[in-house]
């Protein structure tokens, strides 16, 4: 069996105490409720996780005298985000086609 570093029983950790305990609270009041209630989770705890590593790498980038690799990097991280705030409005348009 693969032994697994401290770092990554951590990571998993928090993962799921994210993922789940919203999902556990959130159940009683519907399923709509609760996805929205993970999904504003996710996306919370996703800025920041973007907003650390999206400056550490286009810092590096500036440093390393590489301006437009930082300026791309910038926009992916943009785009990332703004797919995650998009993601639920898209499907609920997709979801409203259909009905």
């Amino acid at each position: 069996m693969k032994k697994f570093n401290k770092n990554f029983i951590i990571r998993l950790t928090i993962t799921m105490a994210v993922v789940l305990i919203p999902t556990i609270v959130e159940a009683s009041l519907g399923v709509e409720a609760g996805g929205r209630r993970i999904h504003a989770t996710i996306v919370g705890v996703g800025k920041w996780v973007i907003i650390v590593k999206g400056s550490i790498d286009c810092i590096q980038s500036v440093l390393n005298g590489d301006v437009a690799r930082a300026k791309q990097q910038f926009f992916g991280y943009l785009l990332c985000f703004g797919i995650m705030l998009a993601l639920p409005w898209a499907l609920d348009e997709v979801e409203g086609l259909f009905q």
